[in-house]
C-alpha cells in the first residue's frame, strides 16, 4: 500500500548531511509515488510540513496543470488555506482525490468553455469536483435539472434526458467546470468561503486566460459575473455570457430561455472550434 508523501521525510538523521537526506527522500518518493520530474523538483525545495499540506496538489493534479499553478501553492494565502483545511474536524466534500478533478479530465490546451460555479454540493456523495456535477447514480439536484432543461430548450429537436448528472462527459470535451470555492463542510453551504479558495481559483482563471486565445465563459448569477469581469478585462478572443443562475430560486427569471448552450456552440463554430455535445 502506498504511503503519504510526507512519510518519506521521516528519514532525517543527525548523522547525515542535509543533501544526503534529501537524496534518500527523493529516491524513495520516486519508487513509491512515481512522481514526475516537475513534481520531484518542486518537492526538493519544501520542508516536511509543507509537503504534507500540499499532499492533494502533488498527488492529484496532472503535470500540465501543476506546471501552470505550482507557483500558487507556496504563496502565503494558499499555505494558510491548507492549514485551515487540515484542522477541519467535520466531513468535507468532495473527497480529497476529487478536489482537483477539473484538472484531470480537461486539458488546458483543449479548454473551449468555462462555466463558473460557487461551491460544491454539500450533501452526501454528491460533489465530484466539477461545478454543478454530481457522482454517477446520484439524484439530480434542482440546479442541474434546470441546466438540462436549458439545454433542451436550446436544442428542441434533440431529446437530452441524461440518466447521469456526472458532467465528466462535458469536461472531456473542453468544458472547464470550475467552482470558485473547491471544498465545503457537510451540510453547510459556503462553509469554506473566504478561506482562500477564491484567490486561488481567480489565479486559475487568470493563468488560463493568459494561455488560451479562444474561449467562452459562462457566468450564471451575480457572484460568477463579478469573478468573470475581473479576469476578462476586455481581453479579445473571449465570449462572455452573463445570465440567470439555474437555482430554482432564480431560474424562472429567464434561465431557460437565455440560450447559453446554443450561443456557445455558435461562437465556437464561427471561430473554427468543435462544438460541445451538451
Amino acid at each position: 500500500m502506498k504511503r503519504s508523501i510526507s512519510e518519506y521525510f521521516t528519514v532525517s538523521k543527525k548523522a547525515k548531511k542535509d543533501d544526503d537526506v534529501k537524496e534518500e527522500v527523493m529516491t524513495e518518493i520516486e519508487v513509491e509515488i512515481e512522481l514526475s520530474e516537475v513534481k520531484k523538483e518542486f518537492i526538493k525545495s519544501l520542508d516536511k510540513e509543507t509537503v504534507e499540506l500540499l499532499d492533494e496538489e502533488i498527488k492529484y493534479i496532472p503535470d500540465e496543470w501543476f506546471t501552470l499553478l505550482k507557483d500558487e501553492f507556496t504563496k502565503d494565502y494558499f499555505i494558510k488555506l491548507k492549514q485551515s483545511l487540515s484542522k477541519e474536524t467535520g466531513i468535507v466534500y468532495p473527497p480529497r482525490e476529487d478536489i482537483y478533478k477539473w484538472t484531470n479530465d480537461c486539458s488546458i490546451d483543449d479548454i473551449k468553455v468555462i462555466i463558473i460555479g460557487q461551491d460544491p454540493y454539500h450533501g452526501p456523495n454528491q460533489a465530484n469536483g466539477l461545478a454543478f456535477s454530481v457522482r454517477e447514480g446520484i439524484k439530480l439536484p434542482p440546479s442541474l435539472k434546470n441546466i438540462f432543461k436549458g439545454v433542451n430548450n436550446d436544442y428542441p429537436n434533440t431529446d437530452i434526458n441524461p440518466i447521469s448528472g456526472d458532467l465528466t462527459r462535458w469536461s472531456k470535451q473542453g468544458v472547464l467546470l470550475l467552482n470558485t470555492v473547491l471544498t465545503v463542510r457537510k451540510g453547510q453551504a459556503h462553509s469554506h468561503a473566504k478561506m482562500g479558495w477564491e484567490v486561488f481559483t481567480m489565479a486559475v482563471l487568470q493563468r488560463v486566460m493568459a494561455v488560451q486565445s479562444v474561449v467562452v465563459i459562462i457566468a450564471w448569477g451575480k457572484p460568477a459575473e463579478k469573478v468573470v469581469n475581473s479576469v476578462t478585462n476586455g481581453k479579445e478572443g473571449i465570449m462572455v455570457l452573463h445570465g440567470v443562475h439555474p437555482s430554482p430560486l432564480s431560474a424562472y427569471r429567464g434561465f431557460f430561455t437565455q440560450g447559453h448552450f446554443l450561443k456557445s456552440n455558435e461562437w465556437l463554430k464561427s471561430n473554427g472550434k468543435e462544438e460541445i455535445k451538451w
